[in-house]
């Protein structure tokens, strides 16, 4: 899919093309990669903003080896299950898989603990359709400790 977006920095209006990976069957609308930005025009005006790279990164705090271990394990668990949208996938999330795919890495970037037994989960997943061209998606996810494991309760944010 391609868009024409226009928006404003300051007072300029701006306008940049963004090209959005998808497939689409059986009346569903997937996104298969990042989104791309092309036809950036320059511009001579500096970045005002101070760059913080922990502000997107929820607070919370680290997670001891033991913990990251079972979340890492568990994350790939899931995303083994959610590329193929097996049947198990309902017992630890509440979402639709991808179907028909095969989960090539899972990529962990960012694990914290933001409230008691809830985790941030981020990173990417790469995975490719018979064994054809890798795609990579970034993930967030919201995991959440139950008695013997862990569900997931939100993925990229929804």
């Amino acid at each position: 899919m391609y868009y024409d977006v226009r928006f404003t920095e300051g007072k300029e209006w701006r306008q940049v093309q963004v090209i959005l990976p998808v497939s689409y069957a059986e009346n569903e609308l997937k996104l298969l990669d990042r989104p791309t930005l092309m036809n950036l025009a320059k511009t001579s005006e500096s970045n005002k903003v101070a760059y913080d790279e922990q502000r997107f990164i929820p607070k919370g705090k680290e997670v001891n080896e033991e913990e990251t271990k079972k979340l890492t394990e568990f994350t790939n668990r899931f995303f083994e299950l959610y590329v193929k949208n097996d049947e198990k996938l309902g017992l630890i999330a509440n979402v639709k898989g991808l179907e028909h795919a095969t989960l090539e890495k899972v990529d962990i970037t960012s694990l914290r603990e933001t409230g008691q037994g809830v985790y941030d989960v981020r990173g990417t997943y790469q995975f490719s359709y018979e064994g054809k061209k890798s795609l990579t998606s970034n993930f967030s996810l919201q995991i959440e400790a139950t008695k013997d494991s862990y569900f997931i309760k939100k993925m990229n944010g929804v």
